[in-house]
């Protein structure tokens, strides 16, 4: 190969990272371009630095290596990402795919292997390791039922979390989701329109208070009638009686 290949390295243990330039010093056609020690710092760099492959480790402090791979690929910044990791569960290789990741490596394969998926990845292709890719063939063989954790989350829930991986907060992520309108949820209870007498009224005015919206009864409900409202017409007085002599 001709062409020069930019890795940038993000793995949080300095020996491992060590490792990995010694191996890269015996490949002339892979320059290491920078290193990011956590998650954060791998998306800072990423867009910064434009590397041609992202060698990313899982295990990452402050964001983990799958967050770190969704922002980078949302990024848009041209580089092709290649998870470097010791796990092998499918469910995880399956989500890195998922987030965007180019290829899947495993740190206990060989150095040579490792080489080859870099330059796999940078030519447009994808790579898995051999272990990772039969257990991927394994996990669809088992049954299009099997689903993993965040297949099993709503539209809404995926859409929430993906927010949260952005960096809002709970409130803004509840603003930009319009769920902060407690109208929505909680509707106000109705409230009387016409109050035809004073029974209906205070019955009115006690659910409001209670934040009930309790329907009035009357003869169109078929339900019991409210009490009749007292008259407040003067009743005729009769003249008083006198005794008689």
């Amino acid at each position: 190969m001709t062409d020069t290949i930019r890795v940038l390295l993000c793995e949080d243990h300095a020996l491992f990272r060590e490792g990995l330039r010694a191996i890269f010093r015996t490949h002339p056609s892979l320059e290491v371009v920078g290193e990011a020690t956590n998650g954060r710092e791998a998306v800072e760099k990423a867009k910064r630095l434009r590397p041609d492959v992202v060698l990313m480790d899982l295990e990452m402090p402050e964001l983990n290596g799958l967050d770190a791979t969704r922002r980078i690929v949302r990024a848009r910044v041209g580089a092709r990402v290649l998870i470097l990791t010791l796990y092998d569960d499918e469910e995880i290789v399956a989500r890195c795919l998922d987030a965007g990741a180019a290829g899947y490596v495993l740190k206990d394969g060989p150095s040579a292997e490792l080489v080859t998926a870099i330059e796999a990845v940078w030519r447009g292709n994808k790579y898995l390791s051999p272990r990772a890719l039969t257990r991927v063939v394994d996990y669809e063989a088992k049954g299009k039922g099997v689903k993993t954790r965040y297949e099993l989350l709503t539209d809404r829930e995926r859409e929430v979390l993906k927010l949260l991986a952005d960096g809002l907060s709970i409130k803004e992520i509840a603003v930009r989701l319009q769920l902060s309108d407690a109208q929505d949820r909680h509707p106000r209870p109705l409230r009387p329109r016409q109050v035809r007498h004073p029974a209906q009224a205070d019955t009115g005015a006690l659910d409001g208070r209670a934040g009930m919206s309790r329907r009035p009864r009357g003869p169109l409900s078929g339900e019991t009638r409210f009490p009749r409202a007292r008259s407040w017409r003067r009743r005729s007085r009769r003249p008083p009686r006198h005794p008689t002599s």
